[in-house]
C-alpha cells in the first residue's frame, strides 16, 4: 500500500513496498505486461533483481506509481472496448444464421430448461417469438433485426405486453453479450410471454376514413 506524503523511504523500505504491491493478487488478472514485468524484478520469483533494488528509492517510488498508472489506464480501455464490443454486438440480428421454425425454437427451449441450461432457454425461446412473428406476417422476414428492434415492433401489435416484450429484449441482450446468467424464472417468463402472444390477436392500425 502507498504512504501518504512525505514519501522519504530509505532504500529497504522502498524495496518492501515496490516488492508487497506488485506481488498483489490484483495484478495476476492482468496477462502478459504484468507477468513480464514480475518476472524482470523479481527474475525467478524467488530472489529479486539486484539491478532493481540497488536504485535510489526514490526512483522506486517513481516506478511504482508510473506502473499503477499504467495498470489503471490499460484497465480502463479494456472496460471501454468491452462496451463498444457489446454494443456492436448487439447489432446482430435475432435470427442471424437461424433457419429453424417457432416450433423447433420452442422445442429446443423446453429441452434446454429442463436440462437446466436457461440461457439456452432464454435465448431460443425469444427468437421463438420472432420466428413466429414473421410467420404470422407480424414482422418482415429480416434475419438482421435486433432484438430491441423486435420488442419495440411487437409492442406495437400486442401493446398490452409493451414492458413485457421489451423486458424480454433486454434479457435476451444481456444474456447473449452481457454474460448475464439466466434463471429458471426468466425461462418462465419469456415461455409464459410467447404463449400469450400466440393467443393473442394483434392490434392493426384502422386507416381513417375521409370524405
Amino acid at each position: 500500500m502507498l504512504r501518504q506524503p512525505p514519501l522519504t523511504p530509505d532504500a529497504k523500505q522502498a524495496q518492501e513496498w515496490l516488492a508487497h504491491e506488485l506481488s498483489k493478487g490484483k495484478y495476476g488478472r492482468q496477462p502478459g505486461v504484468i507477468e513480464r514485468l514480475l518476472n524482470w524484478l523479481f527474475g525467478d520469483g524467488r530472489s529479486p533483481n539486484l539491478k532493481v533494488l540497488n536504485l535510489p528509492p526514490v526512483m522506486l517510488v517513481i516506478g511504482l506509481i508510473v506502473i499503477l498508472a499504467a495498470i489503471g489506464f490499460g484497465a480502463t480501455r479494456m472496460r471501454r472496448r468491452g462496451g463498444r464490443n457489446r454494443a456492436a454486438s448487439e447489432e446482430a440480428g435475432v435470427l442471424a444464421e437461424v433457419t429453424a421454425s417457432a416450433t423447433e425454437l420452442r422445442r429446443s427451449a423446453e429441452q434446454a430448461a429442463r436440462r437446466g441450461d436457461y440461457a439456452a432457454a432464454v435465448l431460443d425461446r425469444f427468437r421463438a417469438i420472432a420466428r413466429r412473428s414473421e410467420e404470422r406476417a407480424l414482422l418482415p422476414p429480416r434475419p438482421g433485426t435486433t432484438a430491441r428492434e423486435v420488442g419495440d415492433s411487437l409492442a406495437g401489435f400486442f401493446p398490452g405486453h409493451r414492458e413485457d416484450l421489451r423486458g424480454a429484449a433486454r434479457v435476451f441482450d444481456d444474456v447473449r453479450y452481457g454474460g448475464r446468467a439466466a434463471s429458471a424464472a426468466d425461462a418462465e417468463r419469456l415461455a409464459a410471454l410467447d404463449r400469450q402472444l400466440d393467443a393473442a390477436r394483434p392490434v392493426h392500425a384502422v386507416p381513417e376514413v375521409t370524405g
